[in-house]
């Protein structure tokens, strides 16, 4: 099998000698891109960063990015999911979605373009650490770790406003449109 030259879409690195576009790891940022195993499951939303997003903003809408269902509890907001066509948004919830899109750009472009000018983006993503490796999910295809997130939020002009559990194997962040 001939080995192929890919950019990474995190840092932009060159990788060379990959075996194919499904399956490549980046030597500088340690992203990493795997061939989906298995289908996609239903995984915990953390609603509970929903309660703290809402009780410190007044969001009329909260749109929610995949395919979740809303929270059971009541809330003074109303959820709506997101298509393409939505403008002018002031809070995206897209709880577990990154470890599974195939262009990690054009989805945070997307989501950029269509948050008003200090909109919230709520992400939270399976993370790697140097001892502590979360099992893969059925059907995940990026692997990430805490600074691949970082900087890929700060390369489509959001600002991290909050963090939870750095230390967990899931990361939960709130970014601001810059």
């Amino acid at each position: 099998m001939a080995s192929c030259s890919i950019t990474c879409p995190i840092c932009g690195a060159k990788i060379r000698n990959s075996q194919s576009e499904q399956q490549f790891t980046c030597c500088f940022c340690k992203f990493e891109h795997r061939a989906a195993t298995g289908n996609r499951e239903k995984y915990p939303h953390g609603f509970e960063s929903l309660h703290y997003l809402i009780g410190t903003q007044s969001m009329p809408t909260v749109y929610i990015d995949g395919e979740l269902p809303p929270p059971e509890e009541n809330h003074s907001a109303n959820f709506v999911s997101l298509n393409k066509d939505h403008r002018q948004i002031d809070l995206i919830w897209s709880p577990m979605t990154l470890p599974f899109q195939e262009d990690l750009n054009r989805d945070l472009q997307q989501k950029f373009s269509q948050l008003t000018s200090g909109g919230l983006l709520y992400l939270s993503t399976p993370i790697t650490h140097y001892f502590r490796n979360p099992p893969p999910m059925p059907g995940q295809i990026n692997f990430f770790r805490s600074k691949n997130i970082m900087f890929l939020l700060e390369q489509h002009g959001f600002k991290m406003t909050w963090r939870q559990n750095r230390f967990s194997s899931i990361l939960r962040i709130v970014a601001r449109k810059g």
